[in-house]
């Protein structure tokens, strides 16, 4: 098991490491800029910038649209995209002979998605920790499993297209600025809604990253070698 993660780690990077390095610095540029807009003003934060967010109760052309947030969570949705299924494509036929199978494929998959959720995450706090300390820790904490769940439905969608993923994506993102649905995980995302989130919906998010991913290894595979052909 150890040989098909070194292997797939190694071909993951060959593929997705100019894209990775692409966003983070778009992701930088982007720091700098929340850096300077909230220099010398008391009344922001950076932490409220990036992930502040919207009450979601307003008219569309009453709420401020959250850009930070916005950016925030979509870049590490744009920095994965395909790679995943472009992986499994290119280099799954190479190491069916080998006694892996397809299960086993799709759990290193997810320890794939995992770890590169667990980069940009500790991306994200870096540079908050270093620009400036935030109050609110364990709203990070949160955002963790929020990330590597986003991701995980993102690779699942792009299966079918290396498109669909991403505009689901965005989708889900739009909506959640001006509605708050129930139990809609990326309301934990935004820090001006701490207030309304109750603990059934952090329960409920933990849940639904589970089930995820056993779906993702139990019965994922199968349609793998269809939609792969």
């Amino acid at each position: 098991m150890w040989r098909l993660i070194a292997h797939q780690l190694y071909f993951f990077l060959n593929i997705n490491r100019n894209r990775f390095i692409f966003f983070m610095i778009l992701f930088g540029l982007f720091v700098g800029g929340v850096v300077v807009q909230t220099a010398g003003n008391p009344h922001l934060r950076i932490l409220t910038v990036m992930l502040g967010g919207t009450v979601g109760n307003d008219m569309v052309g009453q709420t401020v649209f959250p850009t930070g947030w916005f950016i925030t969570l979509l870049l590490p949705v744009l920095a994965l995209g395909d790679s995943i299924p472009q992986l499994w494509r290119q280099q799954g036929v190479q190491i069916w002979g080998t006694g892996f199978t397809r299960r086993q494929f799709a759990l290193v998959d997810v320890i794939l998605i995992v770890t590169y959720a667990i980069s940009y995450w500790l991306i994200v706090c870096s540079a908050l920790l270093v620009v400036q300390l935030p109050r609110e820790v364990w709203f990070l904490a949160i955002l963790l499993p929020i990330m590597i769940f986003m991701l995980l439905i993102e690779t699942w969608l792009s299966w079918l297209n290396q498109y669909v993923g991403v505009a689901f994506i965005i989708i889900w993102l739009v909506l959640t600025v001006y509605t708050i649905l129930p139990f809609n995980p990326l309301n934990l995302t935004m820090l001006i809604r701490e207030s309304s989130v109750q603990f059934i919906s952090i329960l409920m998010m933990n849940g639904n990253f589970l089930l995820v991913i056993v779906l993702y290894v139990g019965c994922f595979p199968n349609l793998i070698e269809k939609w792969s052909e």
